[in-house]
């Protein structure tokens, strides 16, 4: 949730002394003020200093570094080189960030280089964020170089870098000494040799990754066994998302081994992986074995009426799922009666998520009659159902109860 935050940092440059005060979320921080020179360094001299500070205004053109202050410890998220540039000044003097987010932030050679060349002062980095900052090529030699000098690195996100898998060596070895709690790979041009040294040489030794992006990858049935078994020795899973993939139905008896053996998983997404309703059935009884699991997207398959019956039965048995995504997989009028019965009997569901699956007068009123007896729904998606504008008294019937 936004809200209004008050950081004070004291930073000496030459003889001027600044504070520096923001106003908005933390990842966003939308205003920078200085204030005038404090003579005294004392601690006393500094609580009168903030007392003092002039009103806040808006950021000016020159973007958010134009004062060259920053709260010692935080997460910097910049949107452009030219404050990367002034970022790798002030560490060079001493400043001190705990991460470091460039999502989609062209970087060249020469602030890899940079970066790496800053040593110690990397050194309380544990969270880096480099989505489509174009690695691939030689960039990624100096991003290897980079994490290898990362020691205490908790969080790495690479995805849209256009990785392939002869990459995927180098990468693996940089990160041989560090324990990740949370992962983000996808989306990279990698085959299935490249996609191995992610399981082999990452996941497997990196046995503390409590959140794992592997979204549009091109796994398929193949690569599954590989996968759970790099997932064995991991005690700490709590959210796999494997969106956009090939896995299909054979795939799935590794996906219910991966749910069964992780207690700890609570947030699946297997979405546009050509499931039916066989591989649904397989993964709900898995969710029903582990029964922690709380959130399952299986959006944009193939599971239809007799898949959609899977998922009701899941939702009368289960104990713990309180989010389901299930749109967009050709479920009919008797797959909505099947989970509109289900959402009827259970007061758990929170979150119901149905979109792109056509709703007609029937299925609507069925919907309808289901949600007058659940009033413990929060969120409810039924977006781009084509739903006619005579049958619009039935959305307004649902919101009576909900």
């Amino acid at each position: 949730p936004t809200r209004s935050i008050e950081w004070y940092q004291r930073r000496v440059h030459g003889d001027i002394r600044f504070v520096s005060e923001m106003g908005g979320s933390e990842s966003n921080p939308a205003y920078k003020v200085p204030v005038s020179y404090i003579p005294d360094p004392d601690l006393e001299a500094e609580e009168e200093a903030k007392k003092k500070i002039i009103p806040k205004r808006p950021r000016n053109d020159k973007g958010l570094f134009s004062m060259c202050n920053f709260v010692f410890g935080a997460t910097l998220e910049l949107s452009d080189k030219a404050d990367l540039v002034k970022v790798l000044y002030l560490m060079k003097k001493g400043l001190r960030i705990s991460g470091l987010h460039l999502k989609r932030c062209y970087i060249g050679f020469e602030h890899l280089k940079q970066l790496t060349a800053l040593g110690d002062h990397l050194r309380d980095i544990t969270s880096l964020n480099f989505q489509d900052c174009y690695l691939s090529g030689e960039r990624l030699a100096y991003f290897a170089n980079l994490l290898k000098r990362l020691d205490y690195l908790q969080v790495l996100n690479v995805a849209e870098n256009h990785l392939i898998s002869a990459e995927m060596v180098m990468l693996a070895e940089s990160l041989a000494t560090t324990q990740l709690i949370e992962l983000d790979i996808s989306s990279n041009e990698l085959k299935y040799e490249g996609r191995t040294i992610i399981y082999k040489k990452i996941l497997a030794e990196n046995v503390g990754i409590a959140k794992l992006f592997l979204n549009d990858l091109e796994i398929d049935a193949k690569d599954m066994p590989i996968l759970s078994l790099s997932l064995k020795n991991n005690r700490a899973l709590r959210i796999l998302e494997l969106w956009s993939n090939q896995i299909s139905d054979p795939g799935c008896s590794e996906i219910a081994q991966i749910i069964v053996s992780h207690p700890t998983l609570v947030h699946l997404n297997i979405g546009f992986n050509n499931i039916t309703s066989k591989g649904c059935e397989i993964v709900c009884n898995a969710i029903v074995k582990q029964d922690k699991l709380k959130c399952l997207l299986i959006q944009a398959n193939n599971v239809g009426d007799e898949g959609a019956k899977s998922l009701s039965n899941l939702l009368q048995v289960s104990s713990s799922v309180q989010s389901l995504g299930c749109g967009a997989n050709r479920i009919e009028l008797e797959g909505i009666k099947a989970l509109s019965h289900a959402i009827g009997i259970t007061k758990k569901l929170r979150v119901f998520s149905m979109p792109f699956t056509p709703l007609a007068s029937q299925e609507l009123e069925v919907l309808t009659a289901a949600l007058e007896e659940n009033a413990s729904i929060t969120t409810l998606n039924l977006s781009n159902n084509d739903i006619k504008q005579t049958d619009l008294h039935y959305i307004g019937e649902m919101l009576k109860y909900n």
